[in-house]
């Protein structure tokens, strides 16, 4: 069964260092979101040289693949921030906060998570899915 994903910036970078595919992700997915935090978070790791250009297409590429969707983070993001920022305080877990952000969008959307970062298993509710 397909399913709606959010890719989460070290599956994204991976795919546009070309350690991974982003075919792998349109073949299982009924739609591929992109939030906007995932793009500014693997725009600010990229430079002014000669590779950085080659992942900058690559990443221009993906973003231009007809079934990635760039929803806008909304009111709605904003609260489901809010919820999972304030379950995790009271629980005394911290996790960075674009990623909060990251998994607000995901919920919000109704979509799962791919990830490798562990830290996402912290927030109630969030489907995660952690590549093989």
């Amino acid at each position: 069964m397909k399913k709606n994903v959010l890719l989460d910036s070290c599956i994204v970078i991976q795919c546009i260092n070309g350690y991974d595919s982003p075919a792998k992700w349109l073949a299982r997915a009924e739609t591929v979101y992109f939030s906007p935090v995932v793009l500014a978070e693997c725009l600010s790791g990229l430079r002014d040289t000669k590779i950085d250009k080659v992942r900058r297409r690559s990443l221009d590429k993906m973003l231009g693949m007809s079934m990635v969707v760039r929803p806008p983070v909304t009111e709605e993001t904003a609260r489901c921030y809010v919820r999972i920022w304030q379950r995790l305080s009271a629980a005394g877990n911290r996790i960075p906060t674009n990623d909060i952000w990251i998994a607000a969008h995901a919920l919000e959307l109704g979509a799962t998570l791919v990830t490798t970062d562990p830290h996402f298993k912290a927030i109630p509710l969030l489907d995660v899915l952690y590549p093989d």
